[in-house]
């Protein structure tokens, strides 16, 4: 899990002087030097290009939030599989997720009775022979859609407590940046017009919020995985 602290704090690095870089750039003196050395002139920064940085730091936001979750499971995800553990010895939470991941491989175009009786059969033949058990992290609900409180059910279904930071105040920002990432994904307001109200202040708050959930949600499974609280108690 450490590899996966470490991406996370260089990509909010990475943001962070994303955001000082669009500060320094609203500042009314600042001007860029265009041209060949010796033959430079001054352009005043254009207030489009501030509101489409605007816009693109929210979805870089998002991005680490989403990036940094599935590298986390991930990370779990294969120290499970390689301890080899089987149903058994599994946690009755990771039990159930391993139990709807299987049950979502059934697509809705495959949606039938046969189908679905097919994925139990197979689901009781592992119980029964003892296979190792399989997560996968591309199967986590909310994708495109991670806000605090679908992270909070991520982790709940996993019997992960989650401990933050108080003043992330909850991750309520996250709010913010899953609706602002979505309208832009979706081709409802365009980078302009999405950066168009938005204030430097209100985006480094933003930001600070979001990284110090996002810490306390990593630092929470980094826990839950030291302490092996994914599996059973009879090994």
């Amino acid at each position: 899990m450490g590899q996966v602290v470490e991406d996370f704090e260089r990509r909010a690095v990475e943001v962070r002087k994303f955001i000082r870089m669009l500060a320094r750039m609203e500042q009314p003196e600042t001007e860029l030097e265009q041209g060949s050395p010796g033959e430079q002139r001054a352009i005043r920064i254009d207030e489009e290009w501030l509101r489409v940085g605007k816009a693109a730091a929210y979805l870089m936001l998002y991005n680490v939030v989403e990036a940094s979750l599935r590298s986390a499971f991930a990370e779990l995800y294969g120290t499970i599989r390689s301890e080899k553990l089987k149903h058994g010895l599994i946690s009755k939470a990771v039990r159930q997720v391993w139990i709807e991941q299987r049950h979502r491989r059934v697509s809705n175009e495959d949606a039938a009775p046969k189908n679905y009786l097919e994925t139990a059969k197979s689901l009781i033949e592992d119980v029964v022979v003892g296979a190792v058990v399989e997560l996968d992290p591309g199967r986590l609900p909310g994708a495109g859609s991670l806000d605090a409180k679908r992270i909070r059910q991520i982790l709940d279904k996993h019997g992960c407590q989650l401990v933050t930071n108080p003043r992330a105040r909850g991750g309520d920002a996250l709010s913010t940046v899953k609706r602002l990432r979505n309208h832009l994904a979706h081709g409802q307001v365009s980078f302009s017009e999405c950066g168009r109200d938005v204030a430097i202040r209100d985006l480094v708050q933003v930001a600070r919020e979001t990284r110090l959930f996002m810490r306390g949600v990593l630092t929470s499974l980094e826990n839950y995985a030291s302490q092996k609280a994914y599996a059973t108690t009879q090994r």
